[in-house]
């Protein structure tokens, strides 16, 4: 399913730039399957599954969760550190 965006409703990110940085140019630099698109507008993040059944898409996507989670976990731990020092 694919749909045209004509019109959005911009906003400020209210995470600021410093939180941007740390987890959303990460997340949008990974490396994903070649089924899956992402996109990030202010402070949301989407990620986009192409297959051939739902049931792949459901794999995919818990795929590609779990590789998101691992790298905010790592995001936050590396943050934690550095408040630390």
């Amino acid at each position: 399913m694919e749909n045209n965006i004509t019109k959005v409703c911009p906003r400020v990110s209210c995470c600021g730039p410093i939180s941007w940085n740390i987890q959303y140019n990460s997340l949008l630099k990974m490396r994903y399957t070649n089924h899956t698109k992402r996109a990030a507008f202010a402070d949301d993040m989407v990620i986009m599954i192409k297959a051939a059944s739902i049931g792949e898409a459901e794999n995919i996507a818990n795929v590609e969760l779990r590789k998101i989670s691992a790298r905010v976990k790592e995001n936050k731990s590396d943050s934690m550190n550095k408040n630390q020092k």
